[in-house]
C-alpha cells in the first residue's frame, strides 16, 4: 500500500488501484511571529481580555498548537476560549492583532427588542 499525506486527509492508495480516504482535518498551521510579537505572551496581550494571566504559555508554538480541551484543561472560559482559538485563526491567515482584537461586549440593560424599547427607553 501506498501513503500519502496532505493538509485536508490522509489517503491510503489500495494496491488495484482504489483509494480510501480518511478526513483528519487540517494540520496544525504555526505563523512565524511578525512585527512586534516575539512570544506567546506578546499575542495574549495584544488579544486582551486579560488571557496572558489565565494561559501559562511560553513557547510560541505551544500556543498556536493548542487545541480546545488544552484551554479547557487550564480552566479558560467558553467565550475566552473559543475568543482566543477565533484570533489565533485571525493572525493564521495574515490579520495583526490591532485590527480585530476587541473587549467582551457588555450585557444588555434592557431584556427583548422590540416596540416598547425605543432608544434604550421603555415605552408604554
Amino acid at each position: 500500500m501506498l501513503l500519502s499525506t496532505s493538509r485536508a486527509f490522509l489517503g491510503i492508495v489500495h494496491p488495484a488501484g482504489r483509494s480510501i480516504r480518511c478526513f483528519k482535518g487540517p494540520l496544525s498551521n504555526v505563523p512565524m511571529p511578525r512585527n512586534n510579537m516575539a512570544t506567546a505572551q506578546d499575542f495574549l496581550i495584544a488579544i486582551g481580555r486579560g488571557l496572558d494571566k489565565r494561559i501559562p504559555v511560553e513557547k510560541w508554538v505551544d500556543l498556536f498548537r493548542m487545541k480546545r480541551d488544552h484551554f479547557k484543561k487550564l480552566g479558560v472560559g467558553v467565550r475566552d476560549r473559543r475568543y482566543v482559538m477565533w484570533a489565533m485563526e485571525k493572525y493564521r491567515f495574515g490579520a495583526e492583532p490591532r485590527d480585530f482584537a476587541h473587549e467582551i461586549a457588555p450585557k444588555k440593560k434592557y431584556r427583548g427588542r422590540g416596540p416598547r424599547i425605543q432608544n434604550g427607553k421603555r415605552i408604554r
